[in-house]
């Protein structure tokens, strides 16, 4: 979705001057203030600082779109060394010169070769022994915590600008589809309470994520034993952890429980589903995946009980805010570390779910029996009982 005022032919011109043709399009709008997220890929300055007149005045529509927006807040996910050293591959960032309307601000995120590396210290404290005698110095050699705040850093920053300062926003990294997909998806489920139910959660996946087009297949690797591509990353990996640490945080918030997580990582590696095959939706299509392959998310919602937060409470209109803290991030154990051999398994977490739910499902049966005898004790009145939910509510 973009612009109302932008024409076809303004969009194509504007897709020379975007890394990739990613051109700046829609993922949310505020409900109450109009204010945008916005996501694209850098535009193309190069060393001569090239400009383009259609790409300059189509951001400034998406600023007069909303017309409490004093200026657009453009976020580069990118460290600023890295955006300036990405001019002599072609690339670049919006200048003030050019973008007199726009103010930019770099959320210093660390590319894909930085992440990779990261995970893989993170891997070999933890696996096949946990490195006990060092644990806190090893943890945070990996700097793994560091960038998972590094992320929810700036997904507040972007959730913010548009909830509190009503502004719209424009978020790219270099090509629009890592870094990008991490900031949108996460501020859009800090500011946007269907994004935390099960289904919203998998609608925020299928359109931030696969149809955007971020590079599973190269990401992950599946079907290549090649192992040191370059391309490799766990970007996604990174979001679902950061998704855990809000759910720590929030834990009535979200209507999907850890177990949920895990799955979902767990199927990303697996290949059992087309849902994360392939690195675009056109490839996809190609192969003909929905013909050959079954969904991840109709195998997730076939048995959804499973995947309930006991403890969730509804809420429409609260923003989320994560305090993204060192001293309150910590480090995923029951992912990263459930196949230690040395590691004493604890009473599984979704068991206790299941109990909770169990007990829930009784009270509302014993609330349903009681009004049904107390039914004949009401005054003669054509105005029906209320139902139980509008009676009793409960987290549970």
């Amino acid at each position: 979705m973009v612009p109302f005022n932008a024409t076809e032919d303004d969009l194509k011109k504007v897709a020379t001057f975007r890394s990739r043709n990613k051109i700046p399009v829609l993922s949310w709008v505020h409900p109450e203030n109009q204010s945008v997220i916005m996501r694209c890929s850098q535009p193309l300055v190069g060393m001569s600082g090239k400009r383009n007149k259609d790409d300059e005045r189509y951001l400034e529509i998406i600023k007069e779109a909303n017309g409490q927006t004093s200026k657009l807040t453009i976020y580069d996910a990118r460290p600023n060394v890295n955006a300036v050293a990405n001019k002599a591959t072609g690339g670049g960032y919006e200048s003030e010169d050019a973008y007199p309307f726009a103010e930019l601000v770099f959320l210093d995120i660390h590319n894909i070769h930085v992440m990779r590396e990261s995970l893989k210290k993170l891997k070999d404290i933890v696996f096949p022994q946990v490195e006990e005698s060092h644990w806190l110095s090893s943890l945070e050699s990996t700097h793994w915590l560091e960038h998972i705040k590094l992320v929810l850093t700036g997904a507040i920053q972007v959730a913010d600008k548009v909830a509190s300062g009503k502004s719209s926003v424009v978020v790219h990294c270099s090509d629009g589809w890592d870094r990008t997909a991490q900031l949108t998806s996460l501020s859009m489920l800090m500011l946007d309470s269907y994004y935390r139910t099960i289904v919203g959660f998998e609608v925020l996946l299928q359109k931030e994520w696969i149809s955007f087009g971020h590079k599973f297949s190269s990401r992950i690797g599946h079907g290549d034993k090649n192992h040191a591509d370059a391309d490799r990353s766990p970007i996604f990996l990174q979001f679902i952890d950061c998704v855990w640490q809000m759910s720590k945080q929030f834990p009535t918030a979200f209507e999907f429980n850890e177990h949920f997580l895990i799955t979902i990582l767990d199927h990303l590696y697996s290949c059992r589903f087309g849902s994360f095959l392939y690195n675009c939706e056109s490839l996809r299509e190609k192969e003909k995946l929905r013909e050959k392959t079954q969904s991840l998310w109709s195998w997730l919602n076939s048995e959804k009980s499973k995947y309930i937060n006991p403890f969730y409470t509804k809420e429409l209109n609260r923003v989320l805010y994560p305090v993204a803290s060192m001293r309150h991030l910590e480090l995923w154990v029951n992912y990263y570390i459930r196949w230690n051999t040395r590691r004493q398994q604890p009473n599984p977490v979704e068991q206790r779910y299941m109990e909770l739910l169990a007990i829930r499902d009784d009270y509302v049966r014993k609330l349903e029996e009681l009004q049904i005898s107390n039914s004949p004790k009401m005054n003669n009145s054509s105005t029906s009982p209320p139902s139980p939910s509008r009676i009793m509510q409960t987290p549970f």
